[in-house]
């Protein structure tokens, strides 16, 4: 595939759809309509420019262009290092297929909250849960993160309000933890960058 032809608005910006993420993932162009019309009005392929998406409805301008970009530097894919795990039941746009835009982007997706990380990821890992609903138990999960480092004591403590033991000397438990909301995944990846997790903190 090499041109993703979608609706638009008049000011060239596409509703957010399953072929839209993909088109920005992949280095597509993402065009409007009127480049099919346009060249079949001159029977030869018009130039894209003119009529590339100039991104989403929901305001994230320009992913369209940077996906092409950031295939043309041949840059690693956006998620690759990042695991992510998807919390909770009830998701717009469907779960599935935001778990196939995880893998589609280079993420690992986790099956179920969790419970160690491994040493050989690179930077040791990034701990993501992204949550639509269901927070507290996300929280819950959130809180057996265990990560490389020294030997520390586990959670939870015992009946008499003491540590129940020892982790492996490789690994911590790890308090700080990333929990966003999902939006932060899909205006990633609706821009084709990385948005800063703080701002989707929950």
């Amino acid at each position: 595939v090499t041109h993703v032809v979608t609706s638009s608005n008049p000011q060239a910006l596409a509703k957010r759809t399953h072929k839209y993420f993909l088109g920005v993932l992949h280095g597509q162009w993402v065009v409007t309509s009127n480049w099919v019309k346009r060249s079949l009005e001159s029977r030869a392929v018009a130039a894209e420019a003119a009529f590339e998406v100039a991104g989403d409805t929901q305001g994230k301008l320009g992913g369209p262009a940077q996906g092409r970009a950031h295939r043309a530097r041949r840059l690693p894919p956006l998620l690759q290092g990042w695991r992510v795990y998807l919390e909770g039941g009830c998701w717009i746009p469907p779960k599935d297929d935001v778990g196939a835009l995880v893998v589609a982007a280079g993420g690992r997706l986790l099956s179920r909250p969790p419970v160690t990380v491994d040493a050989d990821v690179p930077g040791g890992t990034v701990r993501l849960i992204c949550t639509h609903t269901g927070i507290q138990h996300a929280r819950l999960a959130a809180n057996q993160l265990v990560a490389p480092g020294d030997d520390v004591l586990t959670k939870p403590p015992g009946k008499d309000g003491e540590s129940c033991g020892k982790a492996s000397p490789s690994k911590k438990v790890v308090t700080d933890v990333l929990l966003v909301s999902s939006q932060w995944l899909l205006d990633s990846i609706s821009t084709c960058s990385i948005k800063p997790v703080s701002d989707y903190a929950v």
